[in-house]
């Protein structure tokens, strides 16, 4: 038969070469299917295809980014990716200690560019958006359009101009003109009041 390289060694530069017999690396591993397993003691390993895009396990992947310390991102054998947590509860689960920004997104795009797009077309969710605290939710924003604040009260500090297309209510959650005020009960007679800061006409 015919002999076939598998393992180069050059001697100018101690580069080692599986499967190649020029390594442009340390170590060059060339290959059409699986090119590498790295495997511990015990029965769990890391596999690298022969293409060089895929990762593959038999357990959780863990990423450190340092010597030592916890894990930084951990990505479940379900799909599930966390960064700062090895349990994530969600698709993707950010979690940091006090005083740490969880999440910054920045952009340098073309304007009309979004920078966050929540897209539920096909699904049936309740909240595409929502801020809670264990049970307690504290702001929610439903599929059709529903802007809904369960706790505390909406203050705007801007000085621009705010504009509603549609009903307002006040007391009432089926307001049927421009601006509807329904007492409830607790208005001790008095359904607005409206008052001036200033002495100017």
């Amino acid at each position: 038969g015919v002999d076939t390289t598998v393992l180069t060694i050059k001697n100018q530069d101690g580069k080692v070469g599986i499967g190649t017999t020029a390594p442009a690396r340390l170590l060059h591993i060339n290959g059409a299917s699986d090119v590498a397993r790295f495997q511990g003691a015990g029965s769990n390993y890391i596999d690298i295809d022969g293409n060089g895009t895929q990762l593959s396990c038999t357990t959780n992947l863990s990423f450190r980014a340092a010597a030592s310390g916890p894990a930084m991102m951990t990505i479940k054998t379900d799909g599930k990716v966390g960064i700062g947590t090895t349990s994530p509860g969600g698709l993707l689960h950010v979690h940091a200690a006090s005083g740490t920004t969880r999440l910054k997104i920045t952009s340098t795009g073309a304007a009309g560019a979004s920078d966050i797009d929540i897209d539920v077309t096909g699904g049936t969710y309740g909240y595409p958006l929502r801020v809670f605290s264990g049970a307690t939710n504290y702001l929610r924003l439903t599929t059709g359009g529903d802007f809904i604040s369960d706790q505390g009260s909406f203050k705007q500090y801007g000085t621009g101009d705010n504009f509603f297309t549609g009903n307002v209510g006040i007391g009432t959650t089926s307001p049927v003109a421009n601006l509807e005020i329904e007492d409830g009960g607790t208005s001790n007679g008095i359904l607005c009041k409206i008052t001036a800061d200033d002495a100017s006409p």
